[in-house]
């Protein structure tokens, strides 16, 4: 029997529709800024978008439609036509495809799944680190995860929240002894983004851990891992590994040669300031691990970001960095002072705004 807690689920609910608030009011004051960049904007895809305005349906919706985004209504509307679009993982524009159908416009469709993913990720990340933590630092993790510069994305039309809600909820059910399910939630999440295959690395060292090889379930969630791939080759659609260098300006490498990489070229201010979250996300990791099934997913989903060798370096890492919640849950239970609690609140907050005021312009890819 599936059995979700209550706990958590006011306070994602709350959060989810007052961000909601506070972003439709921020996207009111960008608005003049959005007028005079838009003929900058540059997209990944060749699509109609939204003039800015001060309609409630642009400062809800229309603000919301930027890079990444295109590409996912684009395979709900049309399928995989784009063999670029193969490194977009089916699960979402899936069920923004079932939305629309509905009668949901397609960038509505694709906020409210995301919305509704939120909650679950928020209400599921409370439930999960409240049986290791107390509910009030649990709490404190879900406040740094929204907080953290790219926090907005679990919110925007992207499949993150939706990837996040089936990782938390399937070690939860793990927790619980329910594998089967677990195992689902394991396969939901690498059939919406690749990185969703770091669930499945957690759950194989619990078992390990348990000394209790659970192979069916275990089968279960490789099979999800394994799903979109053999589509791909049924299809006769390339591979994500072999368009990447193709289209995307990534190479498949080593994590140690991406890091290498980094270091041999030097670069500029952005990327060193995604070198020092890396290392902050890894070293909050590495201090408290709440369980070594989460260290262990947390490991696999950073080698897998290092994996891809992107042109600039470390491309998008805020965004990735964001999936690895275990680290927000070690901040959440480390950091105890009031004052030191406000303190990083107030650089985050400002953080945040400057990165989803610049996404919103199209300055900035997260």
């Amino acid at each position: 029997m599936i059995v979700f807690p209550q706990t958590g689920l006011r306070f994602a609910l709350a959060a989810v529709l007052l961000l909601t608030v506070v972003y439709a009011a921020g996207a009111a004051l960008a608005v003049p800024g959005i007028q005079k960049s838009h003929g900058l904007a540059k997209t990944n895809f060749v699509a109609a978008v939204e003039a800015p305005s001060y309609a409630p349906g642009y400062l809800l919706a229309g603000v919301w439609q930027r890079f990444d985004t295109f590409w996912y209504l684009q395979i709900a509307g049309h399928g995989y036509e784009d063999p670029r679009s193969v490194v977009f993982y089916p699960l979402y524009p899936m069920l923004i495809r079932g939305l629309t159908l509905a009668g949901v416009p397609p960038l509505w469709a694709a906020l409210v799944i995301a919305r509704l993913a939120a909650v679950m990720f928020l209400w599921g990340l409370i439930v999960l680190l409240s049986m290791e933590l107390e509910r009030a630092e649990a709490h404190w993790a879900a406040v740094w995860m929204l907080a953290w510069p790219s926090g907005f994305m679990l919110l925007a039309a992207y499949p993150e929240s939706l990837m996040l809600a089936f990782a938390v909820w399937g070690f939860h059910f793990a927790r619980r002894g329910q594998w089967w399910i677990a195992a689902l939630c394991g396969a939901g999440a690498a059939v919406t983004k690749a990185a969703g295959a770091a669930v499945l690395v957690g759950l194989a060292w619990q078992c390990w851990q348990d000394r209790k090889w659970r192979a069916g379930p275990l089968a279960l969630g490789a099979a999800g891992v394994g799903l979109y791939p053999a589509i791909l080759f049924i299809s006769g659609l390339p591979q994500p590994a072999a368009v990447y260098p193709a289209h995307w300006r990534t190479v498949p490498a080593w994590p140690w040669e991406t890091l290498w990489a980094v270091v041999r070229g030097g670069g500029d201010v952005v990327l060193w300031f995604d070198v020092g979250c890396l290392v902050l996300i890894a070293l909050l990791v590495w201090r408290k691990p709440l369980r070594p099934a989460y260290a262990a997913y947390s490991a696999a989903l950073i080698a897998l970001f290092l994996t891809k060798k992107t042109d600039p370096l470390l491309q998008s890492t805020m965004r990735y960095l964001l999936s690895v919640f275990p680290a927000f849950g070690s901040l959440g239970a480390g950091l105890k002072d009031p004052y030191a609690r406000a303190a990083l609140l107030t650089v985050l907050a400002v953080l945040h705004a400057t990165f989803v005021f610049a996404f919103w312009m199209w300055s900035l890819v997260v």
